[in-house]
């Protein structure tokens, strides 16, 4: 008689069989995008170098493979690099339910900033909740911001009257007071402020987390548990989550005891008391206003050390802002919002800056949540997918010839008015549905503080400073700003210097 526990090994050996020769074939027939052969185990962890910006490093890729998407593996994890407009646009968009997952980062825990609502799976209740609120706030209530905005901008021309060779630490000092003031209703110190300093301390952490030594250790867990990694990251642990509750707890205060400001937050609190608030939604609403926090720290500082950078190495250029400025205002005022339509330059200089060196170039990884096919290549199901917005925004298809310079004009007509056939820069600010909504906003505080800086300062390179070329202007972090360099900043004239000091 037949044994029915061996027949039983015989069907399930059977099938194992069947579904491995069926996985064989349906790879052989569906192939990986094309990349460079790895090693086992480790993948391709070595065919790209920590001393180049990677960004580049995946278009030189894609360009020796003929293919606007590649595939590199690292420890087993297939990584989908989409070098394109097309690519991005048909991936994160057309197709936003496949490609729209986050994935889940071994970095991103190892600094404990899993938080914030970006790193959330696609049609999470926080992610939606998320969603809705910055919609709600950065679009809806964009003539709210405009006038924090505009009073943040005026408040570093003074700084800049008084300390301009510290026009890096000011940047970064208004950024932080404007983000706390809109999201919290927040005043900081002058210097110094410890909300700012911690904002400053987790995006340097989370940046720095993307090094090639410390992406071993995220992904080795025996590795994290050393005495000097298990330190580090406790450290991490208590900036992030203090980043994040510590002005959240500042608010609730001051909401209970009638000190608020009018703020996101305190607007936010109102709605979900009306609505009869759960604990759940109090912890979603500190992840989401924490999120507006750190987002709202860094960003635009890049941008605008950029502006100093370009128009220390440029002079014509800013003479030309500076006329386009004063053709407005007659140097007799201030510029703000209400001329923005008549200042086409500076919204080109703007739009330049986004374009020539992004501040995010590879973007933030979406994840899939099932097998796709592209052009004939196969991206299975938990591949993390990246769209590399460094080299979109560097293709001369798109943005016209030497796109490795900085040339404003790119998006004016021959008359001066701006060329509205000339494709957007959004992609700087992410894909799909995993863009970011605070775009709004960041475009905003980049315009008024350029159109303020040129109305009222002279920036020229200081005697002495060097700058490499393009590749060597720019770091390799994940947020990439200008590597420090010096300049000098004085005030165009007497009457710019009492504009400033009348403004505040």
């Amino acid at each position: 008689m037949d044994n029915p526990n061996v027949n039983g090994w015989t069907i399930l050996a059977g099938l194992l069989v069947t579904a491995t020769i069926y996985k064989v074939i349906k790879d052989s027939r569906t192939p990986l995008p094309p990349g460079p052969r790895g090693i086992p185990l480790l993948g391709n962890i070595f065919n790209t170098s920590p001393s180049r910006q990677l960004w580049v490093q995946f278009k030189e890729i894609s360009q020796y493979y003929g293919s606007d998407i590649i595939c590199l593996k690292y420890f087993g994890t297939v990584v989908i690099v989409a070098n394109s407009l097309k690519a991005t646009q048909e991936l994160f968009v057309k197709r936003g339910t496949v490609y729209s997952n986050k994935p889940i980062l071994p970095l991103i825990k190892l600094v404990s900033f899993e938080w914030p609502f970006p790193m959330s799976q696609y049609n999470d209740e926080t992610w939606k909740a998320g969603r809705k609120l910055f919609r709600q706030e950065m679009e809806g209530n964009r003539s709210l911001l405009r006038p924090e905005e505009e009073l943040a901008s005026r408040k570093l021309l003074k700084r800049l009257l008084e300390v301009p060779e510290q026009f890096d630490k000011l940047l970064r000092h208004m950024a932080g007071d404007l983000i706390l003031s809109t999201t919290y209703g927040m005043d900081v110190l002058p210097e110094n402020d410890p909300n700012i300093n911690r904002a400053e301390h987790v995006i340097k952490d989370i940046s720095d987390a993307f090094n090639p030594g410390l992406f071993l250790v995220s992904m080795l867990p025996i590795l994290k548990k050393l005495p000097s990694i298990k330190k580090k990251t406790e450290e991490w642990k208590k900036l992030s989550y203090d980043l994040r509750d510590l002005p959240f707890e500042w608010l609730k205060q001051t909401v209970e005891d009638g000190t608020y400001r009018p703020s996101v937050g305190s607007r936010s609190l109102a709605d979900l008391r009306d609505k009869g608030e759960t604990p759940d939604d109090m912890a979603r609403l500190a992840d989401i206003l924490g999120t507006m926090f750190a987002a709202g720290s860094d960003t635009t500082v890049s941008s605008l050390l950029s502006f100093f950078l370009v128009m220390s190495m440029n002079p014509e250029m800013l003479r030309k802002g500076q006329a386009a400025v004063d053709a407005v205002t007659g140097g007799k005022r201030l510029p703000t919002f209400a001329d923005r339509e008549r200042i086409p330059y500076v919204e080109a200089l703007v739009k330049e800056l986004t374009r020539w060196n992004p501040v995010g170039p590879l973007g933030s990884p979406h994840a899939t949540s099932q097998d796709d096919v592209y052009n004939g290549w196969m991206i299975p199901k938990g591949s993390i997918v990246i769209g590399n917005t460094w080299a979109i925004l560097r293709d001369e298809a798109l943005y016209g010839p030497a796109t490795d310079k900085f040339i404003p004009e790119r998006f004016l007509n021959v008359d001066g008015t701006l060329n509205h056939l000339m494709p957007d820069t959004d992609v700087a600010f992410g894909y799909g549905r995993r863009a970011c909504p605070g775009k709004s906003m960041a475009t905003d505080s980049i315009w008024i503080t350029v159109a303020l800086l040129l109305a009222t300062f002279d920036i020229r390179k200081k005697e002495g400073q060097v700058f490499g070329t393009d590749g060597d202007l720019y770091t390799r972090e994940l947020i990439s700003r200008p590597i420090p360099f010096e300049c000098v900043i004085e005030p165009r004239s007497e009457a710019a210097r009492a504009l400033i000091l009348e403004s505040v």
